[in-house]
């Protein structure tokens, strides 16, 4: 999956997650105030699900912006299964 149709699935996971309106630029977990540990939980719950991946706890702990989210769905798809 191309990284501009990745972003524009997870915009529109985070814009209902994190009940935003809009999402411009890089936005940070710690810029956005309804971004707190329990949406995070919830918005890496739904991006699992929506892009049938399985985020380990290493790339958990990353995903603190939208850009670091998609470089981290973006390895995830393009990993090779393991054997």
């Amino acid at each position: 999956m191309q990284p501009e149709i990745t972003r524009v699935k997870l915009h529109n996971l985070m814009k209902e997650v994190l009940l935003l309106d809009q999402i411009e630029g890089d936005i940070k977990m710690a810029d956005i105030e309804t971004w707190d540990s329990l949406n995070n939980l919830i918005l890496i719950s739904r991006i699992e699900a929506e892009f049938n991946i399985m985020i380990q706890f290493e790339d958990f702990i990353e995903m603190t912006s939208l850009e670091k989210i998609v470089d981290v769905i973006c390895r995830n798809l393009s990993a090779e299964p393991a054997r």
